[in-house]
């Protein structure tokens, strides 16, 4: 508004705004904040204080529907407001390309990213939603050996399934369909690998996903 930089809060002061760093008054609105969380004190403040919140790849649809958005409304019944703007963007991961042997190599590194995730405590309470919680101390184990590059072999079919929502570009919607419309807002898809000239079977997927349902909470 032309003002001088005048803020002071209980932990951070900003009272000295340089020329340099001065933008000129924007035409916009002022962008949207969203946080990332997992546990449930997060997630909560999410709803309480943000515009948005940007859902770990380490989350499973389930823990989603049965965690995440019940803290989510919790957090917006403390502050009075309602979550109708709110922006949840992304759950777990997506193993996707054209080819099946594509797919394959998508689902090893996500095997990978599982088990470093999987190995931190913080995380454990989405391993805990799905029975899973065992997982863990065999990652440290492995982790306190220096064997990292065997921890993918502590994270079954059953748990990369659980994270990850697999297939070709040509079937990837139909996988993500029943797992995650109605759910979300916006859902997180790779880029293809030349995305200077993309396949056109990528831009089918896409147009798939904007063809999802919205979220119906």
């Amino acid at each position: 508004h032309g003002t001088p930089l005048n803020y002071r809060g209980k932990f951070y002061s900003f009272t000295l705004m340089t020329p340099e760093f001065s933008p000129p008054p924007s035409e916009y609105a002022p962008p949207k904040i969203h946080i990332a969380a997992v546990n449930q004190y997060n997630i909560r403040l999410a709803g309480e204080l943000c515009d948005g919140l940007r859902v770990h790849p380490f989350s499973t649809p389930e823990y989603t529907r049965d965690v995440i958005w019940p803290s989510l409304r919790e957090g917006a019944a403390k502050a009075g407001r309602s979550l109708d703007d709110f922006d949840v963007v992304g759950t777990g991961f997506i193993a996707t390309g054209a080819t099946e042997e594509d797919v394959a190599k998508a689902r090893e590194d996500v095997r990978y990213r599982i088990a470093f995730y999987a190995s931190t405590r913080t995380y454990l309470p989405v391993l805990e939603h799905h029975g899973w919680q065992d997982i863990n101390p065999n990652l440290r184990d492995l982790i306190a050996e220096s064997r990292w590059h065997d921890l993918p072999t502590a994270v079954p079919d059953e748990v990369l399934d659980g994270f990850c929502i697999s297939g070709t570009w040509d079937t990837i919607v139909d996988a993500i369909r029943p797992r995650l419309e109605g759910l979300i807002d916006t859902i997180s898809f790779a880029m293809p690998a030349d995305p200077a000239n993309p396949d056109p079977r990528y831009w089918a997927a896409l147009e798939g996903l904007r063809n999802l349902r919205g979220r119906d909470s």
